[in-house]
């Protein structure tokens, strides 16, 4: 192991007690970590046995048990095998089959997964006389996920949080049934897992004791993605002890939409009042530009302990800014750079694009395949490649060529809508027999009433929207065709009923897709569906690439525990990044706090050379947009950043809907001169969007008098503005609905 610095080494050589390790970005926390497990061994602290060191991932798990492999190699190798390095499901697991005779069950109960789980619930809505349409199974067991990970047994809790009022004690019955049936199945669900571990530890005295014996020295990485029933475990398991060893970044907290609860973190010194507090600053990735770009950004944020990232690698390039007058103009550029660095020698796969959701990442494709430049998509599928795409696609393809039985077989039931596989199997046996297509064979067994009268009606239905969908297409530009066909087919409904942000998320992919005919019927508007098939199959084509030697392309949750030499983080404008769901109606508190906190990561993924860019112009769902610049970028110190903008000479159609919108003021933010020495970048960024609401100006209300603004944020429609009255203290106000008047001074 290399040697630690003073702050490593003293952090891991604590012996006794809780403690927690602010560990940021970059700073060495898993060699923290493998040196505390390998210094309790040999210094005869604990046998190994009696360490338990829990994770999030198999991955960081492997990577930790063999670091403690390689330190103990020499003392004796066979001792770390000993050490319980585990994700906390992985040691829920291994607790409930030692003790499954506590909730009635043998040591091999089944572990159900999605789809299972799905099944159960679907069984129960039958046996009760509801459909899926009344109730959405997904949707159920999201909310009975959300439960377990806040350690509450949804089975004896009386509120399920819903969207179907009318449903609540049927709701509530689903969930005593749902729980019932796996039980009696000898079955857990994933979200079981931590729940009954927790309910071992707290239901069962003699269990929690032995537990509490068996390990004295508990260590847990990425403390701040605990959620609350992770936390409520791991009270119980150090009760006794109390040598609870946590490292984690509250800086880096993005897992809130999952369950992750940064309380956890920011309170420890609450749960645990004689804890010992250790800070690793020194960052071993970034340069020291990066790192004080990334300390300036976070500063922003409330409620976090201070701290300072630096480094003894050198100042490095500045970070980079780039606006571009349209998105086209912003992905052409990123991806002609990324090709000029893989010419001066750069590896493919030391190069990354970021972003904060996939659904802008398609523009970015199209360019990279222009280039010639390989790429994958880390943790999700290429555009033309995700389930949502390909399903729109296949109607288009059926529309087209009714003979296409793939595209067939993939829509017939997509969205639901009662054709089962038993229906599917019969039509495709009557199509090979009569030898024709699966869509002529459905058209047939009704023209000839060889099913019974329920197939013959979602027959009939599927039928009708084919004949509605060939019509609107003979009229209709593509783009306009295509949002008839999301809405006919009822595929839009059915993912917006499920209100999940992973349907969130493929909502926003279709909508790309509809910015993707936009711009082919703009580039050739005699262009027919079928040609534009044929154009999208072919970008599909390019593509077999070799991972190792790939630019790497990546949402920024995705992005998070990995590094690269150069990093893009592109579309940084308002409602893109921070996401227009965490704005709400004031566009502040801890959801913008969480999104600044994914900036924070996004930042410090950059080892060398950080490249930050916004468009003024964006095409969302079909049309183009004016954008207003991320507030982020308004909190990039001034000395250590340069701006670039790329939108002076741009001639694009885009551009020049821009130009329609623009101010003078907007249009020089970007220039040097108009900062003074003393200014800020952020001081600049405010006064670009100058409409009154200045820090220290003088305002007049109708009911609060005059008063003076102590601070503003956002800008548009999102201005808010704090305002000290004199006899009435500090009020809030969103300046689109205030009664303020800017006085001259």
């Amino acid at each position: 192991m290399k040697k630690l610095n003073p702050q490593q080494e003293a952090a891991a050589l604590h012996v006794k007690g809780p403690v927690l390790v602010v560990a940021g970005a970059g700073s060495g926390k898993t060699s923290v970590l493998t040196k505390r497990i390998v210094q309790l061994i040999e210094q005869g602290h604990a046998f190994p046995g009696e360490i338990l060191a829990l994770t999030f991932t198999n991955k960081a798990a492997r990577e930790m048990r063999e670091r403690v492999r390689r330190e103990l190699n020499d003392v004796a190798p066979e001792v770390a095998d000993q050490v319980f390095l585990s994700t906390f499901h992985s040691a829920g697991v291994k607790w409930l089959r030692k003790y499954a005779y506590a909730f009635g069950l043998n040591p091999y109960f089944t572990i159900f997964d999605d789809n299972d789980q799905t099944t159960i619930v679907k069984d129960i809505l039958r046996e009760m006389g509801l459909s899926d349409e009344e109730l959405s199974p997904k949707y159920i067991l999201e909310n009975l996920d959300r439960l377990k990970n806040d350690g509450i047994n949804p089975s004896e809790h009386t509120f399920l949080e819903i969207r179907y009022p009318a449903h609540r004690d049927k709701l509530k019955a689903i969930a005593k049934l749902y729980e019932k049936k796996k039980m009696d199945a000898q079955g857990f669900d994933f979200g079981d897992l931590l729940l009954k571990t927790y309910e071992l530890l707290e239901k069962f005295p003699e269990i929690r004791s032995a537990l509490q014996n068996e390990y004295s020295f508990i260590l847990v990485d990425e403390y701040q993605d605990t959620n609350a029933v992770q936390y409520k475990i791991l009270k119980l398991l150090s009760e006794k002890h109390q040598n609870l060893f946590v490292v984690g970044d509250e800086d880096q907290s993005i897992y809130k939409w999952r369950g992750a609860d940064i309380r956890n973190i920011r309170e420890f010194e609450r749960d645990f009042p004689n804890a010992s507090i250790y800070k690793l600053e020194e960052n071993y990735r970034s340069t020291q530009n990066i790192l004080d770009v990334a300390n300036a950004v976070i500063a922003n944020n409330s409620q976090r302990r201070e701290k300072q990232l630096f480094t003894q690698s050198g100042e490095g390039e500045l970070v980079q800014v780039h606006t571009f007058g349209t998105d086209f103009e912003e992905a052409r550029w990123v991806s002609k750079n990324i090709a000029k660095l893989i010419r001066e020698g750069v590896n493919p796969k030391d190069i990354a694009i970021l972003y904060r959701s996939h659904s802008v990442s398609r523009l970015f494709e199209d360019s990279l395949r222009l280039e010639r430049t390989p790429y994958v998509i880390y943790g999700g599928f290429k555009f033309y490649e995700r389930a949502e795409i390909k399903d729109a696609l296949s109607y288009m393809r059926l529309l087209v060529n009714s003979k296409d039985d793939v595209a067939f077989s993939r829509i017939v039931n997509t969205p639901p809508r009662g054709i089962g596989p038993t229906s599917v199997e019969k039509i495709k046996d009557l199509a090979r027999s009569e030898n024709v297509s699966a869509f002529e064979a459905m058209s047939l067994s009704v023209s000839s009433q060889a099913v019974g009268p329920g197939p013959q009606k979602k027959f009939q239905s599927f039928l009708k929207l084919y004949e509605d969908l060939q019509k609107e297409l003979q009229d209709a530009r593509l783009s306009d065709f295509y949002a008839f066909l999301l809405d006919k087919s009822g595929y839009r409904e059915h993912l917006s009923a499920q209100n999940t942000i992973e349907a969130a998320s493929k909502l926003e992919n279709l909508e790309e897709l509809r910015n993707v005919l936009v711009d082919f019927e703009t580039q050739k508007p005699e262009a027919t569906l079928a040609e534009f098939l044929q154009d999208s199959s072919l970008s599909t084509d390019f593509d077999k690439v070799n991972p190792e030697s790939s630019v790497q392309l990546m949402t920024l949750h995705s992005a998070k525990g990995l590094e690269f030499p150069y990093v893009f983080v592109i579309a940084l404008e308002e409602g893109i990044f921070p996401s227009k769901m965490s704005l709400g109606f004031m566009g502040d508190g801890e959801e913008v706090d969480e999104e600044r906190r994914l900036f924070y990561v996004g930042i410090t993924r950059a080892e060398k050379l950080l490249q930050i860019t916004n468009s003024k112009v964006r095409r969302i769902y079909g049309r183009l947009q004016v954008e207003r610049p991320s507030r982020f970028i308004g909190e990039l110190p001034k000395l250590k950043i340069h701006l670039n903008d790329h939108s002076e000479d741009s001639s694009s159609t885009g551009f020049r809907a821009w130009n329609r919108y623009d101010s003078s003021d907007e249009r020089s933010y970007f220039s040097d001169s108009k900062a003074s020495d003393s200014q800020s970048w952020g001081d600049c960024f405010e006064e670009a969007y100058d409409d009154g609401y200045k820090v220290g100006s003088k305002v007049e209300h109708p009911e609060f008098g005059t008063g003076v603004i102590r601070s503003r944020s956002g800008s548009g429609e999102a201005t808010k503005v704090q305002v000290d009255f004199r006899g009435y203290g500090t009020r809030k106000f969103l300046t689109k609905f205030a009664k303020l008047k800017v006085l001259e001074t």
